[in-house]
């Protein structure tokens, strides 16, 4: 803005007119001089524009003084934060956020045009740059234009062949229709057969037989025609007999006609209970229960005997099979007389309470000591458990099981071994536990006194008949350890083993299997789930194993002997206890007696 000038107005005098005179002069020449100054401020205003630009461009340029320059306008902003002078849009009023957000806005405005403006001033250049055309450019058009124009008569070309072959299908199909209308009015046999067949394919027997069945009754339908004899035409009429449609006609009513009479036997045979509540529903009906009068089995033997009219098929009774399988705590074996997959389960005792891989393979020692001598045909041993590390899934078990079961029975050729997942259990190996559990302490709580283990065992193979039991001794798991060699071979993974193998063939190797497959044959390393396979080559350690066996065999024929003295002694104490027992029972029924009386 111009400079504005405030002079004092002097008293209207005639010594001061001469004053007056001078001060409006003065006036002029100031607003003379103001209008010039604002022209050139405004010079001067364009270049300082200038030379701050092109400072700031020299500051850009250069990255040390650029650095300081931020640096010193971050704190200079910093300082003007803390004082007030520069607030966030947060500590703004409302009007000045109205008014800072206009500016904002108008300055995004002006950059975007900037922005297009530099991008087509950068089109154009480009555009000039590339208006010259080289020669290799204009060849190669050439040469699009030409593979364009072949294209062209190509498609025109295929077009025509295409119009032509349409004209063919439609003459083609014209033809077909006009066959199909004269096959239509045709009563031959074979036209009467492809229509009966609609297109299916059928054995050529059958189709022959079908147009047989028409040749016979065109020629009858002809005959009857032609014929002027009424006895001839009377014949036809009784080989033309309407059975068969009737019993396909009255198959609905012969099923009900059997299912009323099988409701009726059952409602003669059976009672209705008195009670209001005594009902279910079925097939939207409230119905009453009924109680039948005899087993079901008996109600068929009846109702065959009453009801002569309906035949009654039976299947087979045994399907023909072959197998032989062998679980841990459940034992399937083949009845080779009637072909019937048969079971046997069996529970072993020990006063010991280890629950180690010796003890472990004493126990199955026990079963399969019995049940491999009575059937020599078994060749393969499957084996299912649980798997915990402790007891079964361990290094130690791995190698009783697939080097010390082939020394003890010749007659394996394969042992597969499976662990089920974590959380499942070992179905009827468990059952069969609990149950001799439960009766154990139903003993206990009908008075029998369970003192010992030799009194547990006695009541146990007394009342079990069904269930094979057998007593491990500590002594024989002892002698297993002596087996062991002091240096196994881990196997890498074995927590994630659900399965190894083992073969007579290959007896110094074991497969393992991350899941169990049993399609792969144990002599190879399985397709599927191969994990690896550990080598027990024969070394120092087979020496050690037969010095330990020798050394087993003296120390079991010791313990024999002391083992018949203890159960001598045994025995004559479970007689008097049995004795003690009687007397006792006596004198309570007789006390019972008594009291009655």
């Amino acid at each position: 803005m111009a400079p504005v000038l405030r002079t004092k107005k002097l008293p209207d005098t005639s010594d001061n007119k001469s004053g007056k005179i001078q001060q409006l002069s003065s006036k002029i020449k100031v607003k003379r001089k103001n209008k010039v100054s604002a022209e050139v401020k405004q010079h001067r205003l364009e270049q300082k524009r200038i030379a701050e630009k092109l400072r700031r461009e020299k500051r850009r340029n250069d990255p040390e003084a650029y650095k300081n320059y931020c640096q010193s306008e971050r704190a200079r902003n910093e300082k003007r934060k803390k004082e007030g002078k520069l607030k966030s849009i947060d500590q703004l009023s409302e009007r000045e956020k109205r008014a800072r957000r206009k500016q904002q806005n108008l300055w995004k405005k002006n950059s975007r045009t900037r922005q297009k403006e530099n991008i087509e001033l950068t089109m154009e250049q480009n555009n000039m740059n590339n208006n010259v055309e080289s020669k290799q450019a204009k060849v190669g058009r050439k040469r699009i234009q030409k593979n364009l124009r072949k294209c062209f008569r190509d498609n025109k070309k295929l077009l025509d062949d295409n119009k032509n072959l349409r004209m063919k299908i439609n003459s083609l199909h014209k033809k077909l229709q006009r066959l199909n209308i004269k096959k239509s009015d045709s009563t031959s046999p074979e036209y009467k057969v492809d229509k009966m067949l609609n297109g299916q394919n059928v054995n050529p027997e059958v189709r022959k037989t079908l147009i047989l069945h028409q040749v016979m009754i065109q020629q009858l339908k002809l005959s009857y025609q032609e014929s002027r004899s009424s006895k001839f035409k009377a014949n036809i009429g009784v080989h033309r007999s309407n059975k068969p449609l009737e019993y396909i006609k009255n198959m609905k009513s012969n099923q009900k006609f059997i299912q009323d009479r099988v409701t009726s036997f059952y409602e003669e045979n059976s009672k209705i209970i008195p009670d209001k509540k005594a009902s279910i529903k079925m097939n939207g009906k409230q119905v009453t229960k009924r109680y039948m009068n005899a087993t079901i089995k008996d109600l068929h033997s009846k109702f065959c005997s009453q009801m002569k009219i309906i035949l009654v098929s039976m299947k087979r009774k045994f399907s023909q099979y072959t197998l032989g399988l062998v679980e841990y705590n459940v034992l399937y074996t083949l009845a080779w007389s009637t072909l019937q997959k048969s079971s046997h389960g069996f529970v072993t005792l020990s006063k010991s309470l280890r629950h180690d891989p010796s003890a472990i393979i004493v126990h199955i020692k026990k079963i399969l000591d019995v049940y491999l001598a009575t059937n020599p045909e078994i060749k393969k041993l499957h084996i299912m458990s649980d798997g915990p590390t402790t007891q079964y899934r361990n290094k130690k078990m791995f190698y009783l099981i697939t080097q010390y079961f082939p020394q003890c029975y010749s007659q394996l050729e394969d042992i597969t071994y499976n662990f089920s997942e974590a959380g499942h259990g070992k179905s009827s190996a468990d059952g069969i536990g609990g149950y001799i559990k439960k009766l154990a302490d139903d003993q206990v709580k009908y008075g029998t006194d369970v003192s010992n283990f030799d009194s547990l065992l006695a009541i146990l193979r007394d009342r079990v008949k069904s269930v094979y039991i057998d007593c491990v001794s500590e002594d024989e798991i002892s002698a297993i350890d002596l087996i062991l060699p002091n240096n196994f071979k881990p196997f890498v993974g074995t927590m994630k083993v659900h399965q190894y193998t083992w073969n007579k063939l290959q007896h110094n190797f074991i497969l393992f299997n991350s899941l169990s497959c049993f399609d792969c044959s144990n002599k190879n390393p399985c397709i599927h789930f191969a994990m690896g396979k550990i080598d027990y080559s024969i070394n120092d350690t087979t020496e050690k194993m037969n010095k330990r066996l020798v050394a087993k065999t003296k120390k079991s024929d010791n313990s024999t002997s002391k083992l018949t003295k203890n159960l001598k002694c045994l025995e004559k104490d479970v007689a008097k206890d049995n004795l003690e027992k009687n007397e006792t029972m006596l004198l309570r029924r007789s006390s019972r007696i008594k009291k009655k009386l």
